[in-house]
């Protein structure tokens, strides 16, 4: 973030679950506690976020019926705007 081309720029923390958190409910507690986490980390480094939000099960990278799937689509993404 400290390089000229990404002065200026503004991180939007994304987090994510997998569909195998049970009910719609826990997986979007679950990424939100996610995306906090790192956001808080980011934070406690000087980096600015602008915002960290859970997305649920929302774009998962991989079906669920894989055996590693779960591992692929419990993450949090940083996005730079």
């Amino acid at each position: 973030m400290q390089l000229p081309p990404n002065r200026g720029r503004r991180l939007l923390v994304i987090g994510f679950a997998d569909a195998s958190a049970g009910s719609s409910m826990a997986a979007m507690m679950m990424s939100n506690d996610r995306a906090d986490l790192v956001a808080q980390e980011l934070m406690s480094r000087g980096l600015k976020v602008q915002q960290a939000r859970g997305m649920g099960t929302a774009l998962p990278l991989t079906s669920s019926r894989n055996a590693g799937a779960r591992y692929r689509n419990e993450r949090v993404e940083v996005w730079l705007l």
